[in-house]
C-alpha cells in the first residue's frame, strides 16, 4: 500500500530551501534538465544566487496551496496556504527578482510584484477547485520524495519528489503541477515526458504497483487556463532515459567535465542565477 502522508505529519514544505553542502552521489530532476554543464556544476556546489525569481517563488506558493486543497478540497484554507508560502519566500534572502521586462504578448503573465502575485495565485487555485471540487479520488500521498538506486554507477541514486498520487476510476495517477506563461506545445511537453516516466517508475519501485498515467497541470499565469497532458507508463522509454541521459550525466559529474553551453536560450544575465560568478562568460559582459 503506498504510503501517505499528511503535511502535518510529513512537515514537508516545497519552500526554495537553502542548500548550504553539496549535494552528494545523487541526481535529480532539476540537474537531470540542466542545458548547461557550468549550471549543473555551480548548482551542486550551492553557489549562492544574487537574487531568487519571481516564478519559482509563485511556483512554491501554488504547490503550497495546491498541497492543502488535496487534504481537505478547502479553497480558503487552499489560498491561506499559497498566500503563507509567498509572503514567508518574499520575506527571505537573497531577494526576490520581479518581472520587470514585460514579454510581447505576455503582460498579463508577468510577476511584477507581490500584489500580483498574489491575485494570480488565488485565481489559479478558483478554477482548480471550480474543475475538481466534485471529483472523486483517493488521496494517496503529496509531496512524497522517493530515492531510487542505481546499479550502474555503484552507489548513486536518483531523487524524485512526487507532487501527488492518486487512485481515481480505479486508475493510479501521479499528478505533476507547473506553472508557464503560455500553453505548452509538443516540443515542451516531449522535453518534459522523461520526468513523468522517471517518477512513474520511481512510484512503481517504491510502492510495487505501476502507475497508469502521469498528468501534467499546467497552469498558465493571468489566466484560468488549465492545460493537462498526459503520459501512458512505458518502460522502455525509462531505461533509455537512464542509460543515455542519467548515466551519462553522472560520468560527467563524475569526471568534472563541465561544458558551457553559450548557445542556450537561458545563457543570459536575465535567466541564468549564475551570470555574474560563470567562467564562461567574459568580464565586460558582466555587470557590477
Amino acid at each position: 500500500m503506498p504510503s501517505t502522508s499528511s503535511p502535518e505529519a510529513s512537515g514537508s514544505s516545497r519552500g526554495l530551501s537553502d542548500h548550504s553542502a553539496p549535494a552528494g552521489r545523487y541526481v535529480s530532476n532539476s540537474q537531470l534538465s540542466h542545458s548547461c554543464g557550468l549550471a549543473l556544476s555551480y548548482a551542486r556546489q550551492r553557489i549562492p544566487w544574487p537574487n531568487r525569481s519571481a516564478s519559482l517563488v509563485f511556483g512554491s506558493a501554488i504547490h503550497a496551496g495546491l498541497d492543502a486543497w488535496a487534504w481537505g478540497r478547502n479553497l480558503g484554507a487552499a489560498k491561506k496556504a499559497a498566500r503563507l508560502s509567498l509572503m514567508t519566500e518574499i520575506g527571505r534572502q537573497p531577494p526576490v527578482k520581479w518581472d520587470d521586462r514585460l514579454r510581447r504578448g505576455k503582460k498579463d503573465a508577468a510577476l511584477t510584484d507581490a500584489v500580483v502575485a498574489e491575485k494570480m495565485l488565488y485565481r489559479h487555485l478558483e478554477a482548480w477547485h471550480k474543475d475538481h471540487a466534485e471529483e472523486e479520488f483517493k488521496l494517496l500521498s503529496t509531496e512524497k520524495t522517493i530515492w531510487v538506486d542505481l546499479n550502474r554507477p555503484a552507489g548513486w541514486r536518483i531523487n524524485c519528489r512526487l507532487d501527488t498520487v492518486i487512485e481515481i476510476d480505479g486508475a493510479k495517477v501521479i499528478r505533476d503541477f507547473k506553472t508557464a506563461s503560455k500553453l505548452w506545445d509538443q516540443a515542451k511537453f516531449r522535453s518534459h515526458s522523461a520526468q513523468g516516466q522517471l517518477y512513474m517508475a520511481a512510484e512503481a519501485k517504491d510502492t510495487g504497483v505501476i502507475p497508469d498515467r502521469f498528468e501534467f497541470h499546467i497552469f498558465v499565469k493571468g489566466t484560468d487556463d488549465i492545460q493537462i497532458l498526459t503520459l501512458d507508463f512505458d518502460a522502455a522509454a525509462i531505461n533509455r532515459y537512464i542509460e543515455y541521459q542519467v548515466r551519462p550525466t553522472i560520468r560527467a559529474i563524475e569526471a568534472e567535465a563541465f561544458v558551457a553551453n553559450r548557445d542556450w536560450w537561458g545563457c543570459s544575465s536575465k535567466w541564468c542565477p549564475y551570470w555574474n560568478h560563470c567562467a564562461a562568460i567574459p568580464p565586460e559582459e558582466k555587470t557590477a
